[in-house]
């Protein structure tokens, strides 16, 4: 058999979570994507299981930011994942969906005002990352007449380029510590809880360790100086997926590790570290990890061309890039897969209107979850 043969049989997929990919563009059109509710629910439970079985106090958020679309919140919610919000109408689809204040998570540079006052009152857990934050809070603070508990984000080295320090205060630098003492000062917020939103690219599970180590050694000088118990280690920034990444030569199998391997190095840093009886919740955001597998995205060739340095080039009607492709004709169906994660939040209508999203239940049904847009939706 020829490589270009062998290239084309390996490749060659007629089907998704069950259903066939004839049938579905027959009913929904090309371009479509597809979620697996199916793969879905089996990503969640197997991080969970890796975590559960290492640590007695874990829970999982899942991040809106990721994919917002609500019967794929509603499927992450039912498995028993927290709300991981940034905005103000990421919180009120929480909200709407029924989510209970305490499963709520609200993190991020901005929220209004009047957002951040509904998820104190609510209960909601709610990480300080800038010193406007600090004040807003000090004057709901001072509206409600009671002591808010927060947590803290920060960031700090864990020896990796680039450095993410955008999201919260830095560590090294003694910012964290200016923080803490500036809320102590104030006697209206108490920190009972650290998040760290590290680099989402990283591969690497010692990176990890190195996270867990600063937050807990960071905790307890917390506790020494104010007497505040840190309840709660928030580590964000998801794990990877296999979807491909720029620069990444190899096959994302061959080069990711497990997600016990993950799993091995954030608890045993927590049992190297914590004191003995102390074991706060562990809060684990990973949601590119938990929904990049589950989403597909089905396309067509539409035209073929020859480009002046006789390169074969394809017109589809949905856009990726630096893909290696067989000789293919017009009408012939693309799948790329693992797409599941941002691209519901970050597609851009460039050409053509935004296309159906349909989930296939884990019973095998088909479920519209967004409709394709028409003329009416791109009027103003």
């Amino acid at each position: 058999m020829s490589a270009l043969k062998a290239m084309q049989n390996r490749q060659v997929k007629s089907e998704i979570a069950g259903v066939k990919i004839d049938d579905l563009v027959a009913e929904f059109g090309s371009p479509l994507f597809v979620y697996s509710e199916r793969s879905l629910r089996r990503k969640f439970f197997t991080i969970r299981n890796a975590f559960a079985i290492r640590y007695p106090d874990v829970a999982f958020s899942w991040s809106y930011k990721t994919n917002h679309l609500k019967a794929i919140c509603a499927i992450m919610h039912s498995c028993g994942a927290m709300a991981e919000l940034v905005s103000k109408i990421e919180y009120d689809k929480a909200k709407s969906l029924g989510i209970l204040e305490n499963q709520i998570i609200l993190n991020g540079p901005h929220q209004p005002f009047e957002t951040l006052e509904a998820a104190v009152r609510d209960g909601a857990i709610v990480n300080v990352d800038c010193l406007d934050k600090i004040y807003d809070l000090e004057a709901i603070a001072t509206r409600i007449g009671q002591v808010i508990s927060v947590g803290l984000q920060l960031n700090f080295d864990v020896g990796i380029q680039p450095k993410w320090s955008r999201f919260g205060f830095n560590l090294e630098s003694g910012q964290a510590m200016e923080a803490i003492r500036r809320i102590a000062s104030g006697g209206k917020l108490r920190v009972n809880g650290l998040h760290s939103h590290i680099n989402p690219f990283i591969i690497e599970p010692a990176t990890y360790t190195i996270q867990v180590e600063k937050i807990v050694k960071f905790g307890y000088q917390i506790e020494a100086e104010f007497g505040w118990r840190m309840q709660s280690i928030n580590i964000a920034g998801g794990f990877p997926s296999r979807s491909r990444r720029k620069g990444m030569y190899h096959a994302s199998e061959v080069i990711l590790p497990l997600i016990d391997e993950y799993a091995d190095a954030i608890c045993d840093a927590l049992w190297a570290n914590l004191k003995p009886g102390h074991t706060p919740k562990l809060i684990i955001e990973s949601g590119r990890a938990m929904a990049e597998e589950a989403g597909t995205l089905i396309t067509t060739v539409c035209r073929t061309k020859c480009l002046p340095d006789r390169t074969s080039s394809y017109v589809v009607n949905a856009i990726d890039e630096g893909i290696s492709l067989p000789p293919l004709s017009r009408g012939t169906r693309l799948v790329i897969s693992t797409i599941g994660a941002y691209n519901n939040r970050q597609w851009m209508q460039f050409m053509a209107s935004r296309p159906n999203v349909v989930l296939v239940t884990e019973t095998g049904n088909l479920e519209l979850m967004r409709e394709a847009e028409y003329l009416s939706d791109l009027e103003c």
